[in-house]
Parts: C-alpha cells; sequence; structure tokens
C-alpha cells in the first residue's frame, strides 16, 4: 500500500474523514482574521493587515483570491491606491483562472469529495458575482485617486465585462436547473419548508433584487468618469445612466444625474428623459465657463458577516442535522451625508446596498450548498457505519467525533467592502469654495479650489472608527492630468504605513 493510501494504520481511503479532519486548520477563521486586520488599520499598523493575509495570497490555497480582495480593500482604506491597485490586479488574474474552470450547476453533488466530506471552506474561493465586480469598481476609484481618468475607464469596462460573464453564467445554471437531484438529495430544495422557515426573512429582503452581481454604482461612477473626458464621452455617458437608471430609478442621485446628461446630449435623448422622469425641463443648465462640477461618493459602514445556521433534513428515511451560512443581521440603512455648500445643502442618496448584493449572492448558490450538505451528511454517516462495523468501538467514535467537528458552514466572504455606496452630484461656482460635511461619526470641511470646466470627485469612506476624504479635480478635455488639489488637505489623512 502507497504511504499516501494509509494514515495511522488505517486506509485513507476508508476513513477520509479523518484526512479530512486534519485538512480542516487549513481552513482559516476568515472572520477572526479581518477582525485582527481591522484592529491593525485602525491603530495605523497595516504590518498587522499583511501578516494576517499575505500568506494566504502568496499561494494556490482556498483563500487566495479572498486574501487579495481584503489586501486590495484595506490598502485602499489605507490611501495606498498603488499597492491596492497591485492587489487587485493579482486578484483579476487569479479570478480570470478561475472563470476558465468549469462552471458548476446548482443541482451538481459538489465540487470536490473534499466538499461532500467536509464542507464548502475547503473549497477555492473563486470569488462571487458582486464582489469581482465590486474590486474592478474600487480598482476605478484607486485609478482616479491617481489622476488617470483613462484607468479608471479601462477598470469600469472590466467590471462591466465581469457583469457580462456572471450573466452567461447564470443563464447556464437556469437551464441545468431542472437537471434531476441526485440520489438521496431529494430535500436540498429551496422551496423545502424547512429552509423556507429558516430563510425566508433573508429571501424577503432582497426579493426586490435582480440578481446579485449588476451594479449600479458601476454604471453612475462610468457615467461621471465619461463625463469628466470630454464632449467626445457624453454618448458613452448617456449609455451608463441609461444603465444605472434601469437599475436603481427611483434614486434621486441617478435621476438628476440622468436629467443632466439628458439635457447636455439635447435632441431626442432629452426628451426622453423628460418623459421617463414626469420632469418638466429640470434645473438652469450651468454655465461652464463659471461652474465645475463635483461628483460625491460616500462609501458607508460594513457589509454583513456570515452566520451559521442548523436546518434538519431527511433523506433516505433518516434526520440529519445540517449546518448551512446565514445572513442574520443586515444591519440599518446607513443617514446619508449631508454636504452644505456656499450656495445650497446637498444630501447623498443610496444607489447600491452591498449587504442586499451580498444576500442575493446567498440565495442564489443556495440550492447547491442544500445539495452539498446534505449528501455530505449522507456520506459521512455512511463511513461512521462503515468504520464502526470495520474497527468496532472505536472506529465509530472517531468517525463520529471527526464527522461532528468538520460539519460546518462555509463563511467565508468579502468583509472590507462598504455595506452603502451613496452619490451626489451639484455644481460650484469657480473659485475657493468651502463645503461642510456631516455624517455618521463624520463632521469635517473642506475647501476646494473650482476651476471652470472642471470636474471634481470627492470620496468619502466612513465606518465606525474610520474616516477618510480624498480630493481629485479634472479639467474637462484635459487628457488626465488632475489639476489643483484642495486648498486644504482632507481633513481625515489614512493611516501611515509602519
Amino acid at each position: 500500500m502507497r504511504q499516501d493510501q494509509c494514515l495511522f494504520g488505517f486506509p485513507a481511503l476508508r476513513v477520509p474523514v479523518l484526512v479530512a479532519l486534519l485538512a480542516l486548520p487549513a481552513a482559516a477563521d476568515h472572520i477572526r482574521d479581518f477582525r485582527t486586520a481591522l484592529d491593525g488599520l485602525l491603530a495605523n499598523n497595516l504590518a498587522a493587515v499583511d501578516k494576517v493575509f499575505l500568506k494566504d495570497a502568496s499561494r494556490d490555497c482556498a483563500d487566495r483570491l479572498l486574501s487579495l480582495y481584503e489586501l486590495g480593500e484595506f490598502y485602499h482604506l489605507a490611501g495606498d491606491p498603488r499597492k491596492s491597485m497591485d492587489f487587485f490586479n493579482r486578484a483579476d488574474a487569479v479570478a480570470h483562472v478561475y472563470e476558465g474552470q468549469a462552471v458548476v450547476s446548482a443541482g451538481a453533488a459538489g465540487r470536490t469529495a473534499g466538499a461532500v466530506l467536509v464542507n464548502d471552506s475547503v473549497l477555492k474561493y473563486e470569488g462571487f458575482g458582486y464582489d469581482k465586480v465590486m474590486s474592478r469598481t474600487i480598482n476605478a476609484i484607486n485609478f482616479l485617486l491617481q489622476g488617470n481618468l483613462e484607468g479608471a475607464r479601462v477598470e469600469l469596462r472590466k467590471a462591466e465585462e465581469y457583469q457580462r460573464l456572471e450573466r452567461e453564467r447564470s443563464q447556464r445554471e437556469a437551464r441545468q436547473a431542472g437537471a434531476r437531484q441526485p440520489a438521496g438529495a431529494e430535500n436540498a430544495r429551496v422551496d423545502n419548508p424547512a429552509v423556507q422557515a429558516t430563510y425566508g426573512r433573508m429571501f424577503d429582503a432582497v426579493k426586490d433584487v435582480r440578481n446579485s452581481y449588476e451594479n449600479a454604482f458601476t454604471y453612475y461612477l462610468s457615467s461621471q468618469v465619461y463625463l469628466a473626458q470630454d464632449e467626445e464621452g457624453l454618448n458613452d455617458a448617456m449609455v451608463e445612466i441609461k444603465r444605472a437608471y434601469e437599475l436603481a430609478p427611483r434614486v434621486p442621485g441617478v435621476r438628476s444625474a440622468y436629467l443632466e446628461i439628458a439635457r447636455a446630449h439635447g435632441g431626442a435623448a432629452w426628451d426622453d428623459a423628460k418623459a421617463r422622469l414626469g420632469a418638466a425641463g429640470g434645473d438652469p443648465a450651468p454655465d461652464p465657463a463659471a461652474t465645475g462640477s463635483v461628483v460625491v461618493v460616500f462609501e458607508a459602514g460594513l457589509v454583513p458577516k456570515l452566520d451559521e445556521v442548523k436546518i434538519n433534513l431527511f433523506a433516505e428515511d433518516k434526520l440529519y442535522s445540517l449546518a448551512f451560512p446565514i445572513y442574520r443581521d443586515l444591519g440599518r440603512a446607513e443617514p446619508p451625508l449631508t454636504i452644505t455648500t456656499p450656495a445650497r445643502t446637498v444630501m447623498t442618496s443610496t444607489l447600491l446596498e452591498t449587504r442586499k448584493l451580498a444576500v442575493k449572492s446567498l440565495q442564489e448558490r443556495m440550492p447547491g450548498i442544500l445539495t452539498r450538505g446534505l449528501l455530505g451528511a449522507i456520506a459521512k454517516g455512511e463511513l461512521q457505519e462503515r468504520a464502526e462495523k470495520n474497527w468496532g468501538p472505536l472506529g465509530g467514535l472517531l468517525s463520529k467525533v471527526a464527522s461532528a467537528v468538520v460539519t460546518s458552514a462555509d463563511r467565508r466572504s468579502w468583509l472590507s467592502l462598504p455595506a452603502e455606496v451613496q452619490v451626489a452630484r451639484f455644481n460650484l461656482g469657480a473659485g475657493p469654495n468651502r463645503l461642510d460635511l456631516r455624517g455618521p461619526g463624520l463632521a469635517e470641511t473642506v475647501a476646494l479650489d473650482i476651476p471652470p470646466a472642471s470636474s471634481t470627485f470627492l470620496l468619502v469612506r466612513a465606518f465606525p472608527g474610520f474616516k477618510r476624504i480624498d480630493v481629485r479635480t479634472f479639467q474637462i478635455g484635459s487628457d488626465d492630468a488632475p489639476i489643483r488639489p484642495p486648498l486644504i488637505p482632507p481633513a481625515a489623512p489614512a493611516p501611515k504605513l509602519q
């Protein structure tokens, strides 16, 4: 017998639960690690973030992509866009490798024997639709922070490409959804009363969300980047804001942006926008020679973490107690950011609830999770019976202990994402302007020097214990180079790297 077929004197092929038990520590407790990294960020100690995530990000392991996402976002928060870009670009390369691998249908038994015998946390984290799109969108902001409009446009096109890939994946899985369930998994269904009783409230929270991967913020930001380009970007801006409007037709920030772009576009586009939005004429058109536009992006809060829930499901006349991931607490809606300008007061409006995309993603994955969980329980039960038959009470006991330890839910998710993204857009008179920002845990003043015919991006991120403000101004039609930093530096500088 080969050495790799034997474990502690027992044939490994007959006691795979013990092999799985030894492999379990490799599946890191991501929630614990995230908290450690967050404490490091709040203490201005990015070395603590590296210590938590860098090892897995640098090797082929189950958590590689997730660790790269977290590192990209942590360095984005820390004010190091170049390093953040490096991690996001590495994540993009890994995600594309995973994209090239086989797509498993929702009704499949599982991608590996390990997933059935242990749990989904031993599988590679391949990235969910919403976090693939968000990774490229955040990277677009990194390019904006460095004054590179063209780089931002490229990243946003990548984000839209991920949406297309996820749409195709969803369509393939929908076509396969009618396939007959594997033997023993008849009760692994989302409409099972036991599942509905547990997940009904969570499902209700996202009943109005079309899918987990279409991202209105990506389209909105893309429209604003095109507007900051020059008049040649107007057609593309029109296409992008229409896409944002389709996903978020009631969001004031989208409606006002739609009207403004349509009015600048003129003709049939303006007539169509007025008819759709019921606008008589909108605000007076600003004088480009006397004003500049300000685009506010407010990333508020943190996405919720996954918890674990036990559900009893029948299979082959036996009752199994199984562990599944669940979002118990989605958190409260984030208050808007209030911006007081010399001329008026403006409030941001919520364009994207990342928390809901995360919940929708779990809902979409539930058929596969249920199937793997139930088939895994059946397989473990058979192994326990075989172990007790072959090696007596001790073998049965060891098998039961191993099964109990490894039966847990996969709670991995990208945790440093904002819970919400809110937006606003307004025009300011050219010259010095002072803005007062008020929001949850945030009371700051930013002074801007607005050049005529310019576009300024005001980027705000806040969650308990943390706040950051960045400003970049572009002269429209100037070929990328940012101009004139704020008269007063952002009130909340990034933590210093150590």
